[in-house]
């Protein structure tokens, strides 16, 4: 009779238990026969949801159904116009709760709390009081939900709406705030009163704190000197709107800060913000801000007074100017004259982000560069300087630094005498030694001088036409390297290339004679080019 007891007073507040329990027990039907399993029989201890259900076999573990719906939306502008709590947990399971009527909610009260209904935990722990069951879904309050959809919108939406859009506004002024909190005036029918008291109370208890309570009785003092409070306090949050971006502003630590550009401190030239929302990007958010002046920073913050040498980009030259900053913000700037000896500093700097492209280079300059990185890679064990374009600009300082006094702009480089610079880089001695083991020119057997081509990567160059080079068995070299010899015809175009001359003579002229002799019959095709005399000219003329 005791676990009789025990389980009869949880199901009294089950509905019809009472009834269920006060009915006398059904006669037990006939045994089922041999080939059917036999059902469970009922435990009277058993204090589950399910109730009393005798000859039935436990309930098996359910999950609850995809069809059971996760938090509906829910604005939270319309949820407390409802006058009905949300609903109580169902004593049945999810698998035996009767599904909703289908009925259309009249009105907002009657549509907002019934969205209050919150997901079951996907795995609920067994009920202590019967193993063959879980836990029922609870309740619980439900988090913070958006508005609904337009197309699910009660019949009050555009209250809502509006009353939404009011609610996400947000004055970035500071001073009506302060003007509001500094009168003495009793604080107004709002729901914000008990702020604004507590405000006041605050500010008399800080004052008496520090022995300032007969400021209670001064006049109140004008909220446009929020902004001077506000600078002391933050010295780094002094703002400075940008040129030609409305709502947009630099920090006086650097960071860039921005709001709404609709708003009336978004042309304010100077802010001073007390509450920033770092957002992810490269900006911050302002949300409470102050208006402040030009000489209440003057005043507050004495900002420094700095002379900067800089490379304009657009001007391309270097300007000198005395700034008033304050951190990261230029207060004032005034044109210095032309600088002196400090700017060869700021072209040097220039110089290494415009590369050496910009400098006037010449053939003779490119040709003596080359010449020194050839032998740089051919002879290392002679130590030739290094000439490429990292070394150069790395030692500008060096080779380039005595010639800048008075270059102050991009149009004077022309002036620079590179030759010269190189030539001191070089060294005397070793401009003796650059003239014979890699000589500018090589003179051919027709006896002219042919320049050399040091510039390509696979040595020097030799270009020169095939009738220049008839009675020479042998490859030129330089540096102790075979020159790349570029055969020509009369016109100058290119025939063949060739690192050996002997063989060309064997092999390939031949075919290039039967070719050219037709084309240029007044040129000299002899049958053996070693033993020919090499010339400049055409044929002579018969007399």
């Amino acid at each position: 009779m005791s676990s009789m007891a025990a389980c009869a007073a949880p199901r009294a507040s089950i509905p019809g238990a009472a009834s269920r329990a006060s009915k006398p027990s059904a006669s037990p039907k006939p045994a089922p026969s041999s080939g059917a399993a036999a059902p469970a029989a009922w435990n009277p201890a058993c204090a589950c949801a399910c109730g009393p259900r005798p000859n039935t076999a436990p309930c098996p573990p359910t999950k609850p159904r995809k069809s059971w719906p996760p938090t509906l939306p829910a604005s939270p502008l319309i949820l407390p116009c409802g006058d009905r709590p949300p609903p109580r947990a169902s004593p049945c399971p999810p698998r035996l709760r009767p599904a909703p009527s289908p009925k259309p909610a009249t009105s907002c009260t009657a549509w907002a709390p019934s969205t209050i209904r919150v997901k079951p935990p996907r795995t609920p722990a067994p009920s202590p009081a019967c193993p063959c069951r879980r836990a029922s879904p609870t309740w619980s309050s439900p988090p913070p939900r958006p508005a609904p959809r337009r197309g699910r919108s009660p019949p009050c939406w555009p209250l809502s709406s509006k009353s939404a859009t009011f609610l996400r506004a947000r004055d970035p002024d500071l001073r009506p705030r302060l003007a509001l909190a500094l009168s003495r005036q009793p604080a107004p029918p709002t729901g914000r009163a008990d702020a604004l008291a507590r405000v006041r109370d605050t500010a008399r208890q800080i004052r008496r704190r520090v022995g300032l309570a007969e400021l209670d009785k001064s006049p109140p003092l004008s909220p446009e000197a929020g902004g001077r409070l506000l600078a002391l306090a933050y010295p780094d949050r002094v703002a400075q709107a940008r040129p030609g971006a409305p709502g947009r502003f630099l920090l006086a630590s650097g960071r860039g800060a921005s709001l709404d550009p609709h708003e009336p401190l978004a042309h304010a030239p100077y802010l001073v913000v007390a509450d920033l929302v770092e957002d992810t990007g490269t900006e911050g958010r302002i949300r409470l801000a102050a208006p402040l002046d030009r000489d209440d920073i003057d005043a507050t913050l004495s900002p420094t007074a700095v002379e900067t040498l800089t490379w304009d980009p657009r001007a391309e030259a270097v300007i000198a100017r005395r700034e008033r900053r304050l951190g990261a913000l230029v207060l004032e700037s005034q044109d210095l004259p032309t600088p002196g000896p400090r700017a060869v500093a700021v072209v040097l700097d220039a110089l290494r982000r415009l590369g050496l492209a910009c400098l006037p280079w010449t053939p003779e300059t490119t040709s003596l560069r080359a010449r020194v990185t050839f032998l740089a890679t051919a002879r290392p064990q002679d130590g030739w300087p290094d000439l490429g374009d990292s070394a150069l600009l790395d030692t500008l300082e060096t080779w380039l630094g005595p010639f800048l006094p008075g270059i102050t702009r991009r149009s004077h480089f022309t002036r620079l005498p590179l030759a010269d610079a190189l030539k001191d880089h070089i060294g005397r001695q070793r401009l003796a030694d650059l003239e014979r083991l890699a000589p500018r020119t090589l003179v051919v057997p027709s006896g002219v001088p042919v320049p050399l081509d040091y510039t390509d990567a696979d040595g020097p160059v030799l270009a020169a036409r095939v009738q220049q080079l008839f009675g020479l068995t042998q490859t030129p070299t330089v540096a102790g390297r075979p020159v790349l010899i570029h055969l020509l015809s009369p016109a100058g175009r290119p025939l063949q290339v060739t690192r050996d001359l002997a063989g060309f003579w064997k092999t390939s002229y031949a075919a290039v004679r039967k070719d050219m002799r037709g084309r240029y019959p007044k040129h000299p095709w002899p049958e053996d080019p070693t033993l020919a005399d090499a010339t400049n000219r055409t044929k002579p003329r018969k007399a």
